[in-house]
């Protein structure tokens, strides 16, 4: 019973989902359902209707000025692994002992991530990574100390091995010392993951980019 209304949510989704697109392509020339339904293998249909909705948010939006589905909050918790189905949530990083987060592989799907920081000064690092040895960052983070303001751009050096791949929030020097701190990201193209955010820092101020993976 439970995988039969799973299924009846995911068949009217799909529905409303050609519904809408159709109606603002079909006058642009476009496809009435240009929609990639699975990124990745799904073992349930839960997971497939998580997949689905991000896909649909992430196309949509564009078109009809913003989510067709509400997005919700999650919790990052010690560790967590995301998915097309998270796209346009918010991420908290709320675990006192910091969050290790990754993102799915870059393809250019558009789907966004929202990152905010609810507690001050975990005892260890939050960390924002990518997934493999092949994707990597653009964009800036602006960290705050006190009256100071220092942005940090992302490294791009045209060598895959160099390029900035993972954030770290420290909790001092690299920022996430107080509640407060967001990250956006967004898949922008293969490989290549855009990023935004504002930080607070302590001590001297230091690059929150890396290329660790």
């Amino acid at each position: 019973m439970k995988k039969f209304r799973l299924f009846s949510m995911l068949a009217a989704t799909l529905f409303m989902a050609g519904s809408a697109i159709a109606a603002y392509t079909q006058p642009l020339g476009g496809s009435i359902f240009p929609l990639t339904m699975v990124t990745q293998p799904v073992t349930n249909l839960s997971d497939a209707y998580n997949e689905m909705l991000g896909l649909i948010n992430a196309q949509v939006a564009p078109l009809v000025g913003g989510a067709i589905i509400p997005p919700t909050a999650i919790t990052a918790g010690s560790a967590i692994t995301l998915n097309a189905g998270n796209s346009s949530q918010t991420v908290l990083l709320s675990a006192a002992g910091g969050s290790t987060v990754t993102l799915p592989a870059a393809t250019g799907s558009g789907v966004v991530y929202h990152f905010i920081q609810t507690a001050a000064a975990p005892s260890a690092p939050h960390v924002i990574k990518v997934p493999n040895s092949t994707d990597f960052m653009i964009g800036n983070i602006e960290t705050v100390d006190s009256a100071v303001v220092t942005g940090y751009i992302a490294a791009n050096s045209g060598t895959v091995a160099t390029n900035s791949d993972t954030i770290t929030l420290s909790a001092t020097t690299t920022g996430g010392l107080s509640a407060g701190s967001w990250i956006d990201m967004q898949d922008v193209a293969a490989n290549t993951w855009s990023v935004h955010g504002i930080t607070s820092s302590s001590g001297t101020a230091a690059t929150p980019f890396s290329a660790a993976q």
